[in-house]
């Protein structure tokens, strides 16, 4: 679910990128029109909307042996589509490419996808394990030390509702907000590193057309 909370986040720091000083308005507006690539991408291809529904499905009392196997074979299917597919949030939003396209010339969000990520998925891969071991650290580390304050605080050192229902979701968030903000990051590189090189031997091949003409 953080990729689907975080569409706020990105298309925040896409306009900032560009504008002055993007407004909550200008953000909202932004996402509200996108909305139906994102649930179509994040909610139903990436496979968020299943979840759920299998989940709502679960008995706390009863067997849920099929419907747990269902949900891992999910869980390993969304983490490996995630893992070399990242910055789909980003081509929603920031690039606003269309679901689908008016003429076999046009760059949907497929195509724009499979170009952008085509290329580079092991490095994508790579980077995304990476990122999931650091998350993890990150988290831990939070909620060792919102554990010690609340004891250090309260004098007791024990885990209460109020840290299950309030703490551990509060530490969540932050890590997630952060690494938001990473993803966007990585994003701009990625963009950088190939298209950018692909900008440049565009124009040392036009250049050397030009030479060979003038002379």
């Amino acid at each position: 679910e953080a990729p689907l909370a975080s569409v706020f986040v990105t298309a925040y720091l896409g306009e900032a990128v560009f504008m002055q000083k993007p407004t909550y308005r200008q953000v909202f507006q932004t996402v509200l029109k996108y909305s139906p690539a994102l649930f179509l991408c994040q909610l139903l291809i990436r496979g968020i909307l299943p979840t759920w529904l299998l989940l709502s499905m679960m008995d706390i009392y009863g067997d849920n042996v099929g419907t747990e196997v269902f949900l891992w074979m999910l869980a390993i299917y969304s983490a490996l589509f995630r893992s070399v597919r990242p910055y789909i949030n980003e081509i929603i939003l920031l690039e606003k490419n269309p679901i689908r396209g008016r003429g076999p010339q046009a760059i949907t969000i497929g195509k724009r996808s499979g170009h952008l990520h085509g290329s580079s998925s092991g490095d994508l891969f790579g980077r995304w394990l990476a990122s999931a071991l650091l998350a993890s650290s990150l988290l831990v580390i939070i909620l060792i030390a919102l554990y010690l304050a609340v004891g250090v605080l309260i004098g007791q050192y024990e885990f209460t509702w109020t840290f299950v229902a309030l703490i551990y979701p509060a530490a969540f968030w932050v890590v997630v907000g952060f690494y938001s903000v990473v993803r966007y990051l990585d994003y701009l590189d990625l963009r950088i590193r190939y298209e950018g090189w692909e900008v440049e031997l565009l124009m040392r091949a036009e250049a050397a057309k030009l030479a060979g003409k003038v002379w």
